[in-house]
């Protein structure tokens, strides 16, 4: 499955339900306007700041700006879910059941 940057970042996001935009544009050190921005396609992120959000989601750039969606490691993503499954509500839950049938 292939998808954008901007796609890539959202679902690198939404693997932890409890974070938000403004999380992430914090962490890496930008306005919550041009991270939304780039999550929704508008703007592509500069190098350093591709490396800011490789660093905060653990992953290499490679990862996050090349199109196959494969190279997210998903035993990442089911790890950080199951540490967190006590601390989400049904709803969050079912939007993680959701994302994994997308994803697989």
């Amino acid at each position: 499955m292939k998808l954008s940057v901007g796609a890539k970042l959202k679902l690198l996001r939404n693997l932890k339900p409890w974070v938000s935009q403004a999380d992430v544009a914090r962490e890496i050190g930008v306005s919550r306007q041009l991270y939304n921005g780039y999550e929704n396609g508008k703007f592509e992120p500069t190098l350093q700041n591709l490396k800011a959000l490789s660093q905060y989601h653990g992953i290499p750039i490679d990862d996050i700006v090349e199109n196959d969606i494969s190279k997210i490691d998903c035993e990442k993503a089911l790890i950080i879910k199951a540490e967190a499954s006590d601390n989400l509500s049904q709803e969050e839950k079912d939007k993680f059941i959701n994302l994994l049938k997308k994803i697989v």
